[in-house]
């Protein structure tokens, strides 16, 4: 079976995207799969680990006509400008290169896309399969992901035709197998918890430096002494030189990593997480690791609320208000006393 993935990294869009396909792509690749990755050259993307972990990569030359693309009449205006053109750009594009290969699966994983593009790219592989977590736009496709808790039939039957195949909630999480490995050893430790070692990680970019701010709140703290702070981040992050400088002038015992391949060993070792509640999002409920969100996109919002509401996780703030700046919450002391107390 041929497989190919259009889907996007960038400064603006994160990694979050790419890493839950190649997750798919991974244990696709192990049944025998052909795959193959369409992604645009975008500043900050992690084209280079697509090409690390063996796929063939079609990379396209990124845009720049920020106007031409803010009047295109697509349904999912709010990502627009992820993709840099217009999207029958990005369709023809796409679709000159899966003439090439003649898929007999395209996944797409991309905000920016909706049924307008895929009507166009469809005549091109045998089937489309779409992952998202939004809900907000019409789709054509045979098979729709998504993994958010929560999720229901109904949120997607005015999106998809009838014959689509839905595959909603965390049931459908695309965790890599790793997490199952620790998932044991991590929920026994915490049969006596203790609060000495605290995981910050905002995803691979951490665009607006939410970690720095974290940091400073957790130096601040008279609650969190003694504590190991581990802070993760991806190499393409515009912050790693001030985040580190920053670590070096707090009190706070700070490690700093980048691109690490043993996430899953960090979380089950980690008392408490502090973060967005994105893809890892799953990946701490895996372990069963205690963890503050706080929300940096819209599209983080649903999820986020699903789990501060199943108290699966603490949720510090939200922009439930549609149209408004996304303002980041700080972590307020009586949330920190709360999970101090909870561990002791």
């Amino acid at each position: 079976m041929k497989i190919a993935f259009r889907v996007d990294s960038s400064a603006t869009i994160g990694t979050g995207h790419v890493m839950r396909c190649l997750t798919l792509a991974d244990d696709l690749r192990k049944k025998n799969a052909d795959i193959i990755f369409i992604t645009r050259n975008h500043p900050g993307n992690i084209s280079q680990h697509i090409r690390d972990k063996g796929y063939k990569l079609f990379e396209l030359a990124p845009g720049g006509d920020a106007k031409a693309v803010e009047a295109e009449p697509v349904g999912t205006v709010d990502h627009l400008k992820w993709l840099s053109v217009s999207w029958q750009e990005d369709a023809t594009q796409t679709r000159e290169i899966l003439a090439g290969i003649e898929p007999d699966l395209l996944i797409v994983d991309h905000y920016a896309l909706d049924a307008a593009w895929e009507s166009e790219v469809e005549a091109s592989c045998r089937r489309i399969m779409v992952i998202d977590d939004l809900a907000n736009r019409e789709h054509i496709c045979t098979i729709l992901l998504d993994q958010t808790v929560g999720r229901k039939d109904r949120d997607y039957l005015s999106l998809v035709q009838p014959a689509t195949h839905l595959l909603l909630g965390s049931g459908y999480a695309l965790l890599r197998p790793e997490f199952l490995q620790w998932r044991e050893f991590s929920l026994n430790r915490r049969m006596k918890p203790v609060l000495e070692k605290v995981l910050v990680t905002f995803g691979g970019v951490d665009e607006s430096n939410i970690t720095s701010e974290v940091l400073k709140i957790l130096d601040q703290s008279d609650i969190l002494d003694n504590i190991e702070v581990s802070v993760v981040l991806g190499n393409t992050s515009p912050h790693i030189a001030a985040v580190r400088k920053l670590a070096d002038y707090l009190e706070l015992n700070v490690r700093i990593a980048t691109n690490v391949s043993n996430m899953a060993e960090l979380m089950a070792k980690s008392d408490l997480c502090i973060g967005s509640p994105g893809a890892t999002s799953w990946e701490r409920c895996c372990l069963g690791l205690p963890s503050i969100m706080i929300v940096v996109a819209y599209n983080q919002v649903k999820t986020a609320e699903n789990l501060n509401e199943k108290n699966a996780a603490v949720l510090v703030t939200s922009p439930i208000e549609q149209n408004l700046p996304i303002e980041i919450g700080k972590l307020d002391s009586s949330v920190l006393k709360l999970l101090s107390r909870n561990s002791s």
